[in-house]
């Protein structure tokens, strides 16, 4: 069986639907039901505000996985708090995904 070769690069608006997907099928121990707010919550932030810190590893033109980073830990919280997570669970709210109770 030969390996399979894969090529780093950064991350392309093309990679977004399948690192979202990814970050859902790899989160484990989350009790959430609306997979769009689990992919929101664990890749939004990168994908919008540091995209140049979003590794790509493709293998066969395939998507094969994802490095996330950020440059400024304290940004990236005052940002994920007061940007991403409210307007995610917006948006899931929007879709009635979500009971009270996942809150």
């Amino acid at each position: 069986m030969k390996a399979l070769q894969l090529k780093i690069q950064n991350f392309k608006s093309d990679d977004r639907a399948k690192i979202r997907d990814m970050a859902i099928s790899t989160a484990s121990g989350c009790k959430l039901s609306d997979r769009r707010l689990v992919a929101d919550f664990l890749t939004e932030y990168y994908v919008k505000y540091e995209p140049e810190h979003l590794l790509v590893a493709e293998g066969g033109n395939e998507v094969a996985g994802y490095l996330l980073g950020c440059f400024d830990t304290s940004r990236c919280r005052r940002i994920k708090v007061g940007r991403v997570i409210p307007r995610a669970v917006t948006k899931s709210l929007l879709r009635t995904a979500i009971g009270i109770e996942s809150l």
